[in-house]
């Protein structure tokens, strides 16, 4: 029974990747209009509104792995030293 699940559950994972990948193509096909894109004052681009909105999202994603790697690394700290008093008992 659990070899059944298991397929189940790999060929729901494929058609909701396939439903996904279906949407954002169709966000990328309806946002093509160009846009400009001012940062500072004197810089500025122009390109398709699909572009700066992958680009914050990868922003975003960079941003989140970046303070989860820090947390982490913060978690370790604090659970070392704890670790190496108690070895020492």
């Amino acid at each position: 029974m659990t070899g059944v699940m298991q397929t189940a559950g790999k060929a729901v994972r494929i058609v909701i990747r396939l439903v996904l990948f279906l949407f954002f193509v169709l966000l990328a096909l309806g946002n093509t209009e160009a846009v400009h894109f001012q940062l500072l004052p004197g810089l500025q681009w122009q390109g398709p509104l699909i572009l700066f909105l992958l680009l914050a999202f990868l922003a975003g994603v960079l941003l989140t792995l970046i303070g989860g790697v820090s947390v982490s690394r913060l978690k370790k700290k604090r659970v070392e030293p704890r670790e190496s008093a108690t070895n020492a008992n």
